[in-house]
């Protein structure tokens, strides 16, 4: 069954589910019911490097939202 993620980041960065291109930050993104692990690809400049989520019960207008946030410089 479908579901629904929205993956939170202060710009546009591609989005990883499970290793694979799916979309992009901050719009929402379909997604197989079930466990998956979200990342923001190459330039590890975020934080957390990646996210394990169960995704489940979720709709269009109400997404399970998964955030990341630009890692400290130093």
């Amino acid at each position: 069954m479908l579901q629904y993620v929205r993956i939170n980041y202060f710009r546009s960065r591609n989005v990883y589910i499970d290793g694979a291109l799916s979309g992009k930050t901050n719009v929402i993104l379909r997604v197989d019911e079930g466990t998956h692990i979200f990342d923001l690809g190459p330039n590890l400049n975020y934080s957390p490097a990646s996210i394990k989520k169960k995704v489940t019960g979720t709709s269009a207008l109400r997404p399970i939202e998964i955030n990341f946030e630009l890692a400290d410089a130093g």
